[in-house]
């Protein structure tokens, strides 16, 4: 368990770094109960465990919502050992890992190196993603995306122009 760090401040979330308690968890994400795959996804974003990061990323396309929702806030739990899966993933064939990876590096406590690639998910073809991109842009980005949402507020997709207006007044209130 050296070098592991907890983001929970327990001697029970610290145990759970060990590798004992990370190989059974990540074998739980296939379990046929979505309750049990949730709350797997749940622990394993709780601990520092790099192994981790490629199955929860696997579980952005669960058959569930509730894990597809879970996985992204577990990857975001991770922080920067998880930025680097998550921005490859943003070019992913598969829509739903794009809009998961769009969500993770919105509620991840890491350090974003770039925005390059959100910025490149405005224009993706799934409006599911452009919305999340748009608010992540609003919650992790500076004034130099004002640009880029202003340009959102033209998406095809009302839901999409709804975000980028609100993302725009979240930017203009820091």
């Amino acid at each position: 368990m050296q070098g592991r760090t907890s983001h929970c401040g327990n001697d029970f979330c610290t145990e759970l770094g060990d590798e004992r308690v990370v190989l059974p968890l990540i074998r739980t994400l296939d379990d046929p109960s979505a309750y049990v795959r949730k709350a797997a996804a749940e622990a394993l974003g709780r601990i520092n465990a790099i192994k981790a990061v490629k199955p929860l990323m696997k579980s952005l396309t669960d058959n569930d919502r509730y894990l597809r929702e879970g996985a992204p806030e577990a990857l975001g739990h991770l922080g920067d050992i998880a930025i680097p899966d998550i921005l490859s993933c943003l070019e992913d064939k598969d829509w739903m890992i794009r809009l998961g990876s769009v969500v993770a590096l919105r509620v991840s406590s890491g350090i974003v190196p770039s925005l390059d690639l959100v910025i490149r998910t405005l224009s993706d073809d799934s409006p599911y993603v452009r919305r999340e991109a748009v608010k992540t842009l609003g919650r992790i980005g500076d004034h130099t995306v004002v640009p880029y949402l202003v340009q959102a507020t033209k998406d095809p997709d009302s839901g999409g122009r709804l975000r980028a207006v609100r993302a725009l007044v979240k930017l203009g209130e820091r």
